[in-house]
């Protein structure tokens, strides 16, 4: 039951350092993707100016006396001799171990028959793995470990499902923008057909309003400033000498 089930929870004392993970439903981020990219790019922008970025960032230039950078440069050049002192060698030690070998054969060339024996033994090993490989894979489809490769393909089922999903998000979008244009063309024509009605209704109300505090105090009043909030304060839902108390 719930109550079983908040009493589990309670029990389980969960931490701050207990991460629970809740999954974004996909629509969610679908209908929300331009708001979220640019939040992003806000952020991202924010983090730059801040010196936050992912960029690396700016070393300074490290003012270097002359005894260090001359002490810098004979290390270099110490390092490169160096290099190429081992590679010579290298190519020295390769030389004299051919000759070693040549000298072991008794001058004669490379075997041609041993050449080939060789090959075939590395073919046949490479065409016996891909044997072991293929008979693998078949015993564990066998044993339905993995599925069959055909089942790795997408099916015509899937495809359809992701083509009507694609059109829907398409209409989607369509109708969204629609709707927003929608929105702006219905205000402007409200605007204008009922605008000048809806003027004519608040001025006769702040002229009733000006007339009743006249009958009250036995003079006009002065018009609510900015602070006091203006026209809205006007018709709020207090009578007049409410009102005249507030000021």
């Amino acid at each position: 039951s719930s109550t079983g089930l908040a009493r589990g929870s309670c029990s389980a004392r969960f931490t701050d350092e207990d991460s629970i993970d809740i999954p974004i439903p996909r629509y969610f981020i679908k209908e929300k993707l331009k708001v979220l990219k640019e939040r992003e790019r806000i952020l991202a922008q924010l983090l730059l100016e801040a010196g936050l970025g992912h960029d690396e960032p700016r070393k300074s230039a490290k003012v270097m006396v002359l005894e260090e950078a001359v002490r810098l440069i004979q290390i270099a050049e110490r390092a490169r001799q160096g290099r190429l002192r081992a590679t010579f060698m290298k190519q020295i030690y390769l030389e004299e171990k051919r000759e070693r070998q040549a000298r072991l054969q008794g001058g004669r060339g490379p075997d041609v028959d041993a050449c080939a024996v060789y090959i075939q033994k590395i073919w046949r090993r490479h065409a016996q793995l891909k044997k072991t490989l293929k008979l693998r894979e078949e015993e564990m489809i066998f044993l339905g470990m993995i599925p069959p490769a055909y089942f790795q393909r997408p099916s015509a089922a899937l495809i359809r499902a992701q083509k009507v999903d694609n059109l829907r998000c398409e209409i989607q979008e369509k109708h969204e923008s629609d709707y927003q244009k929608a929105l702006v063309s219905i205000k402007e024509r409200v605007k204008e057909i009922e605008g000048p009605d809806i003027k004519e209704s608040l001025q006769d109300q702040i002229r009733q309003w000006f007339i009743e505090c006249r009958q009250l105090t036995g003079k006009f009043p002065d018009y609510p400033d900015e602070e006091q909030g203006g026209s809205t304060a006007i018709f709020s839902e207090k009578t007049p000498e409410e009102l005249l108390q507030i000021w």
